[in-house]
């Protein structure tokens, strides 16, 4: 009998603490991140730099699945393909091209591509733009291999503003531009 009421009790506590997907999600909801990618050389340099507008939207949403089309126009480099990418996002696991986070569970680990950051702050955020937020940091490092990476979201909705991800010869930003239809 105390072994089922710890089960439900554990079942129970599961329910408090998964991940959903924030109420603002829904289809049609797109957020426009101006990208920029470059290679890195031993010095610090950049080299073979790439200016693009990445649009991010969402095409359903079903209990904690989100389906997202990801277009990226790389209208700078002559001659380059744009492209699109069609993602499902589970909430409160890892997701490559996701623009958001359930603002309840900021404190842990986010369902981006690594996983394990943690907070670095919270206040005030002025984006390149001169929209004021008020974010949260979150960090991941990992001094072996030189890898960083930096979100940062505004804290009341999950929506995120900056990401910056660094390996030893590449680096990768996006900042917010437009978010339309939420």
């Amino acid at each position: 009998m105390k072994l089922k009421l710890l089960v439900i009790l554990i079942f129970m506590l599961m329910g408090h603490v998964t991940a959903s997907v924030p109420s603002w999600i829904l289809p049609g909801v797109t957020a426009t991140y101006d990208t920029y990618a470059a290679s890195v050389d031993a010095n610090g340099n950049y080299y073979d730099a790439v200016t693009s507008l990445t649009a991010m939207r969402v095409t359903s949403v079903e209990n904690n699945m989100v389906s997202l089309d990801t277009m990226t126009d790389v209208a700078l480099i002559p001659g380059s393909p744009d492209w699109m990418e069609q993602s499902t996002c589970v909430e409160g696991s890892p997701c490559e091209w996701k623009f958001w986070e359930d603002p309840t569970h900021l404190d842990g680990p986010v369902g981006t591509a690594i996983g394990n950051e943690k907070i670095a702050g919270k206040g005030p955020y002025t984006d390149s733009y001169g929209r004021e937020w008020m974010a949260t940091i979150l960090n991941y490092q990992n001094p072996s291999t030189g890898y960083e990476k930096r979100l940062i979201y505004e804290t009341e909705t999950g929506l995120l503003l900056a990401y910056t991800e660094k390996y030893i010869n590449e680096h990768i930003f996006l900042y917010l531009n437009s978010l339309d239809g939420a």
